[in-house]
């Protein structure tokens, strides 16, 4: 995939005194399917590679000549995008590996803001191979989820409560197949 690069120049914005955190987050929530941000800023952001990989970001980081830092943020696969603390050990080798490793995947969606996890866990699940599962660990139960797989895949899955609230939801999500019609889009929210 060819990715469009989208910059951001937080420089002069440091050097004033002004904090860009928040214009940094507007632009990768703005960011298109197939765009990178590259930031540059006058030292290394590292703060910021933990806040974006929690929202599914991997980056690069380079100095420039100038001394300053450009920074490539580049969207993850479902399954990457979630950091060693919100996914069980090997689950990355075992999403890309045709023989699984072990009954206990976990994709812990908790601390990822609502408008990113409801993607992540269906992209989580087209990436599944058939007749796998994983356990999606939540703090609240994902109807709106359900009602979007009822509508789009609906007999493609299953999904089993294993603990039910009330902050806490594991719910054991299994792919039976691949078959796919539109969705009529049934329920709101996540």
């Amino acid at each position: 995939m060819n990715n469009k690069k989208i910059t951001l120049d937080v420089r002069e914005d440091i050097r004033k005194g002004r904090e860009p955190f928040s214009k940094i987050m507007n632009a990768v929530t703005a960011l298109q399917a197939n765009e990178q941000l590259l930031l540059i800023a006058p030292f290394e952001p590292v703060p910021l590679f933990g806040v974006l990989e929690k929202r599914g970001f991997k980056h690069d980081a380079r100095p420039i000549a100038s001394g300053d830092w450009e920074v490539l943020f580049t969207r993850q696969p479902a399954w990457e995008a979630l950091n060693a603390n919100t996914i069980s050990t090997n689950m990355n080798t075992t999403m890309q590996s045709e023989n699984l490793v072990g009954p206990d995947k976990v994709m812990d969606v908790r601390p990822i803001s609502c408008s990113v996890k409801h993607g992540l866990i269906i992209r989580a699940w087209l990436e599944l191979p058939v007749g796998d599962h994983f356990i999606l660990l939540n703090d609240h139960d994902p109807v709106p989820l359900y009602c979007q797989f009822s509508a789009q895949w609906p007999e493609a899955f299953t999904w089993e409560h294993l603990v039910k609230g009330p902050d806490e939801f594991r719910v054991k999500i299994t792919k039976l197949n691949t078959t796919t019609r539109a969705a009529p889009g049934c329920c709101g929210g996540h």
